[in-house]
């Protein structure tokens, strides 16, 4: 409850100062983060080592290294090292290919361009096309929306 509450706060006094919530998790024991991060490494060695099987090996040395890199976004946070993190995160999460960010956004292109064709709908939807080139960069004309394939409902 105490985190949550401290979590709220924070996350207001960012949005009333118009900048990036900082965040801390106290409740993680960055030695035991450290601690695991060790142990994986050593198991990683020890089943290269150890297991004949060269299929057995790189899954488990995936999975392993996954896991590392997931308890160093840990570490990441507890070191403020935004940096770090997001080179971190990258690993887990690469960024998304032009043809996938295209794909995704047809939907929000159909959506508000059907948005924009009914009055009740037409206010709401130029306000998220304002957001989307205002604070996301992504230009959506109209012309952009008009060559979208009409939605069925």
């Amino acid at each position: 409850v105490l985190l949550a509450h401290s979590r709220e706060r924070e996350l207001a006094a960012a949005l009333a100062q118009q900048r990036e919530p900082c965040l801390h998790y106290p409740a993680l024991d960055i030695e035991e983060v450290r601690r695991r991060i060790t142990a994986f490494l050593q198991l990683d060695v020890e089943i290269s080592q150890q297991e004949p099987n060269a299929i057995v090996r790189r899954f488990y040395h995936g999975a392993l290294e996954e896991e590392v890199t997931f308890l160093r976004l840990i570490e990441a946070t507890y070191d403020r090292s935004n940096e770090r993190y997001w080179s971190l995160n990258l690993r887990l999460n690469p960024m998304p290919t032009q043809e996938e960010m295209d794909y995704a956004l047809s939907y929000v292109k159909q959506t508000l361009s059907y948005g924009l064709k009914h009055p009740q709908t037409v206010e709401v939807s130029q306000r998220l096309i304002h957001f989307m080139d205002e604070r996301l960069h992504l230009s959506l004309t109209w012309s952009c929306l008009q060559a979208v394939v009409p939605m069925n409902y």
